[in-house]
């Protein structure tokens, strides 16, 4: 049986450390050093496991 997606401890993937591409909150702008952003990019599409899945950058 699949484990249920709400029993998974809150920012359990936290572990996993800052984005190593876009940064996706601004606690991972904090930890890559960033301070501002020059554009923000808004999509439906997912940017899951690569940058290919989502909107083309």
């Amino acid at each position: 049986m699949p484990t249920p997606l709400f029993s998974y401890r809150k920012y359990w993937a936290e572990c996993f450390g800052p984005a190593p591409e876009l940064p996706m909150s601004r606690a991972e702008m904090d930890q890559l050093g960033w301070d501002s952003c020059d554009i923000i990019v808004v999509t439906g599409d997912a940017y899951v496991d690569h940058p290919s899945f989502g909107m083309a950058v």
